[in-house]
């Protein structure tokens, strides 16, 4: 079974690299060194997976996502009283980036939970970066990722925010949002999925 878990189980971000070893177990070897001081537990022994989201000549773009192995025990856990393997486990942003295809255009997506508010750039059609703040209003966690993208990513102008809402409160939110930063937003839903 897949398991779905809440985006603060894990660290997920974004890494770039001059070049990356062709062996997988010294991929991970390398990702795991990367990280080592800019995780607050230990990155030896945590569940890593990572994908390569770009790659040209200046380099290799890793999107990683890393937990502390104890969480995901937890939740495996929990399906192993139930009588099921967990045989998939994936935070809650990256389960819902994964029901999307990459945007050609300048894309935001906004994703909220009850207890945060996680943002992805999709920029020349691939993820350039990540965001997720806690206990923030709406507004106050998305702008400064608008802000990242304009100022480091040298974006032009977002062409769309695609929407993954909660609650209808949050969908409400959504629509002034919308209005202050002048990008048209598409919810989220079963019917928009592909």
């Amino acid at each position: 079974i897949g398991v779905v878990v809440p985006d603060d189980a894990a660290r997920i971000t974004l890494i770039r690299a001059e070049s990356l070893p062709k062996v997988a177990e010294e991929q991970e070897t390398f990702v795991r060194w990367k990280l080592k001081k800019t995780v607050p537990f230990d990155v030896d022994t945590a569940q890593l997976a990572f994908q390569v989201v770009a790659s040209d000549p200046g380099g290799v773009d890793l999107l990683v996502a890393l937990a502390p192995r104890a969480e995901i025990e937890k939740y495996e856990g929990i399906m192993d009283g139930l009588d099921l393997h967990a045989g998939f486990v994936v935070p809650s942003t990256l389960a819902a980036l994964n029901l999307i295809a990459a945007p050609a255009q300048d894309t935001l997506f906004v994703k909220t939970a009850p207890d945060c508010v996680t943002t992805t750039i999709f920029k020349d059609g691939r993820v350039r970066f990540y965001r997720r703040v806690a206990e923030a209003g709406l507004y106050e966690s998305v702008y400064p990722t608008v802000l990242y993208y304009q100022d480091k990513l040298e974006g032009a102008a977002l062409k769309q925010m695609v929407v993954c809402c909660h609650d209808s409160e949050s969908r409400a939110a959504m629509s002034v949002l919308q209005e202050q930063l002048g990008v048209p937003a598409i919810g989220m839903e079963p019917r928009t999925v592909e």
